[in-house]
């Protein structure tokens, strides 16, 4: 006989939360849930990146090793008795707190919550590279001998910055899952790794908004190919890396640094991302819905909610400011878009 425990949900989250298994106890408590969110990802990071980074391990062999390790999970993973749903993984996503996962209101806080997250990422990733910890950072990717020579421990640095990597893709990865509503090992096989390193070379290499730009060209070509021509989808993802390469060393950013400054570099990395989390100008056309009580016409509606964004856009690339003034046209025009859709 089940007890009390066993037979309850897993409301966060779904119902294939199952105390039964060993790995799951507790996980119906959210703040349990999210503690293992960063918990899990930063201490398995923690431990390999010290016995890797104390060997000396860089480059192409660092490369090597962790896509290994990662295939290895993704084929443990991919067994039934490892409790964590086996080649179907998790699915059938219902509640957070109660609330369904599929309900507009709810998709519209997951939305806001992704870009306050994105936002708060770039402030810390810009806070590190402006200061100390970031130049001592630079000077290590650059000469690491150099930089040991001068009296500095490059362990403690290169295992920060890994474990701070680890835990910000878990936070993505929670909350990835319940917008999509599907999450199997299949993700964690080497063409996604490759994949996220084409996004940063098409964006631009060593920038921060090259990661943005760069996701928003690749992930908005891989859903018209996808669509129109699966079977080609490969060959242009390869094609795409090796002309950027060729011809764009630096990535889109570097190119519009070159041809219209660095302000523009900040307005073409909200464009894509508006873009990328939007998927398509659906999204704002879900504001005609909205404003339709009012008797705005949804073409108009639609057009004025793009003419909102680009002007936050357009003040979010000037001054002191701007990354906060991005950060709120992003939430306005993902919160607003929702909104809108909640009302369909």
């Amino acid at each position: 006989q089940k007890t009390a425990y066993e037979i309850k949900e897993c409301d966060w989250s779904s119902d294939v939360c199952s105390s039964d298994l060993w790995q799951w106890a507790f996980t119906d408590h959210l703040l349990y849930a999210l503690l293992l969110v960063v918990a899990v990802p930063g201490v398995l990071a923690l431990v390999f990146g010290y016995f890797a980074f104390r060997s000396r391990i860089k480059g192409v062999y660092l490369s090597i090793i962790t896509q290994a390790l990662t295939f290895a999970a993704m084929l443990l993973f991919f067994r039934n008795e490892t409790g964590f749903g086996g080649n179907n993984g998790f699915t059938d996503f219902k509640r957070i707190l109660g609330y369904p996962v599929t309900a507009p209101e709810t998709r519209m806080v997951l939305f806001t919550l992704t870009g306050a997250v994105l936002i708060a990422t770039l402030l810390l990733a810009r806070y590190i590279v402006t200061s100390k910890l970031g130049r001592v950072l630079a000077a290590i990717r650059d000469a690491e001998q150099r930089v040991m020579f001068c009296g500095y421990n490059t362990l403690n640095y290169k295992l920060f910055v890994w474990t701070l990597s680890a835990v910000l893709c878990g936070i993505a990865g929670a909350l990835y899952v319940p917008q999509v509503g599907i999450i199997n090992p299949g993700e964690m096989s080497p063409a996604n790794s490759i994949e996220i390193a084409i996004w940063v070379a098409v964006g631009g290499r060593g920038t921060l908004t090259g990661a943005i730009i760069g996701a928003g060209v690749v992930n908005g070509a891989k859903s018209f190919f996808t669509q129109a021509l699966p079977e080609y989808w490969l060959y242009v993802l390869g094609l795409l890396f090796i002309l950027v390469t060729l011809f764009m060393p630096l990535g889109i950013v570097g190119l519009i640094r070159e041809r219209w400054g660095v302000r523009w570099v900040a307005f073409a990395a909200v464009l894509m991302l508006v873009a990328n989390l939007g998927s398509t100008v659906a999204e704002f056309a879900g504001i005609g819905s909205a404003l339709s009580l009012f008797g705005v016409p949804p073409q108009v509606s639609a057009a004025l909610a793009a003419v909102v964004v680009v002007i936050f856009i357009a003040l979010g690339s000037y001054g002191r400011v701007q990354y906060l003034l991005v950060g709120i046209g992003i939430l306005v025009s993902i919160g607003y878009a929702e909104i809108g859709r909640a009302h369909v």
